[in-house]
């Protein structure tokens, strides 16, 4: 239960000031609409996109594609509606964090079935000159 408030994962590349003013500024753009409805569902709709941004971060498997689908249509939505296009700076971080660690993944994975081929390799050629 610790650290449950982070909205942003630690060591991102950006400066945390940065970060906050990405997760204010959606805001500004939604107070700018003319009537109370249309700031209510701003909000909403700014609050759920933290929300399944978060979610996207603790989940694994399928909650992570239907979490971006949500941040997806929710960054259409405020870019036609509101104008606010920086919703998409969040998924393209997120995106390439998956991307380099999957490459990660799978470069140690190669790298540890080499190791285990060599050995392999290494005690049959032993075995087969005793």
């Amino acid at each position: 239960m610790q650290n449950w408030f982070h909205i942003f994962p630690k060591n991102t590349g950006l400066s945390l000031y940065v970060w906050i003013i990405f997760c204010v500024l959606p805001f500004y753009f939604v107070i700018m609409s003319a009537t109370a409805l249309e700031i209510t569902i701003g909000s909403l709709m700014i609050v759920l996109f933290f929300t399944t941004y978060r979610l996207s971060f603790i989940k694994k498997g399928w909650t992570v594609y239907v979490s971006v689908a949500v941040e997806i249509a929710i960054n259409i939505g405020m870019t036609l509606y509101f104008g606010y296009i920086y919703f998409a700076l969040f998924i393209s971080f997120l995106s390439g964090m998956y991307i380099v660690e999957l490459v990660l993944l799978h470069y140690i994975q190669s790298m540890l079935q080499q190791q285990l081929q060599q050995r392999q390799q290494g005690s049959l050629f032993k075995m087969k000159h005793l």
